[in-house]
């Protein structure tokens, strides 16, 4: 799937919005626990997607 200006514009302000969150080291070690597990399970879901041929 191809990114396009959109896209990556919302995702800035995504990106922005969820730092303004963050009061401290606590704060930004929690995010960054949750932004890598979601990357890594949408990682992996696309790999056994692709893997299978199909969604499971």
């Amino acid at each position: 799937m191809a990114t396009t200006k959109t896209d990556l514009s919302t995702t800035a302000a995504g990106i922005a919005d969820l730092l303004n969150g963050v009061k401290n080291m606590d704060d930004y070690q929690s995010l960054m626990k949750d932004l890598f597990k979601r990357v890594a399970e949408r990682a992996l879901a696309a790999e056994m997607t692709q893997h299978l041929g199909y969604d499971y």
